[in-house]
């Protein structure tokens, strides 16, 4: 079966393929949900989203954020450490510049991803920063949420893909699900449950 909603900024289209119709139609319910949630926690459109209470927040007080969020934070903060500061999430005011983002009417000096503290499930920032999670968060996190959320009604297999030529996979009686955005940038995650037929195992992931 195949469905497609508004999300990301882009039409998001999800096929699933499964010897069970129900259970096709429960994995499409469930990415959905998952990649809806991404949308309202790191979208820096949404008023009330992680994204956006950190920028307007974060300098004057430590901000509490979803637990999705903290881990697209921390990898946006190693991306940041390996390329030198070259990939900085701290982009966000450039991007208003560029009318690409709404003016904040607020002028950052030095708005970075080195600015953000975390600890625990809390954010603050050193100064006044401005961060905009665009692909790194709305893409690879929602494909890969969307298996989680897979995983979590007990499926026994599926793949999930943004913008790639992404191929559904079947093990046995399992399911196959792919995920792609219309305008998304090109990013695949995949997850399935090894082990043998029958027995509990555990999940396995992986960002192709």
């Amino acid at each position: 079966m195949r469905a497609t909603r508004p999300l990301l900024g882009t039409y998001v289209v999800i096929d699933a393929q499964a010897f069970d119709e129900d259970a096709a139609r429960l994995a499409v319910d469930a990415a959905f949900a998952a990649i809806e949630q991404v949308q309202q926690l790191m979208s820096a459109f949404d008023a009330g989203s992680d994204v956006t209470r950190i920028n307007q927040h974060s300098h004057l007080e430590a901000v509490k954020v979803h637990r999705w969020t903290i881990e697209v934070l921390e990898l946006a903060i190693a991306i940041h450490a390996d390329s030198g500061g070259l990939f900085d999430i701290g982009i966000a005011p450039r991007l208003a510049d560029w009318n690409m983002l709404p003016d904040s009417g607020f002028h950052y000096e030095d708005s970075s991803v080195a600015s953000l503290v975390i600890d625990g499930d809390t954010v603050r920032s050193t100064k006044p920063t401005r961060i905009d999670l665009g692909g790194i968060g709305q893409v690879d996190p929602a494909a890969d949420l969307a298996c989680r959320r897979v995983e979590d009604v007990g499926l026994a297999s599926a793949s999930a893909g943004q913008g790639a030529a992404s191929h559904p996979m079947r093990e046995g009686g399992g399911l196959g699900l792919e995920v792609r955005g219309v305008h998304a940038v090109q990013s695949r995650a995949s997850c399935r449950r090894s082990g043998a037929p029958g027995r509990q195992a555990p999940w396995t992931r992986a960002c192709l």
